[in-house]
């Protein structure tokens, strides 16, 4: 899924440390360097990190879900345009001046 794991390589890209849980069209991104299999994993993840990604995202006019434990959603509404809009706005939020 572009999105999901475009975004993904973005974090990357910038050195930052994400993974990403993903079912079909529904995923969610954690800021965590290794694999989230079960709540402790997950809660050991930098939520904060989430809090400033989220923000960034909505100031870019991406809506996501509000906390990293909620998923995300790709439907047949999502095109082209929406895709790159979403990882345009994933390169500028992860960017040096900022860092999530």
């Amino acid at each position: 899924m572009t999105v999901a794991e475009g975004v993904l390589a973005e974090a990357a890209r910038a050195g930052l440390a994400m993974t990403l849980n993903r079912v079909g069209s529904m995923w969610t991104w954690f800021f965590t360097p290794g694999p989230v299999r079960n709540y402790d994993e997950a809660a050991k993840s930098d939520a904060k990190a989430f809090g400033r990604f989220h923000r960034a995202m909505l100031e870019r006019g991406v809506w996501l879900p509000p906390s990293q434990f909620e998923a995300a959603f790709l439907s047949a509404a999502h095109g082209e345009p929406e895709v790159e809009k979403t990882l345009e706005a994933a390169r500028e939020a992860f960017a040096p001046n900022l860092q999530v």
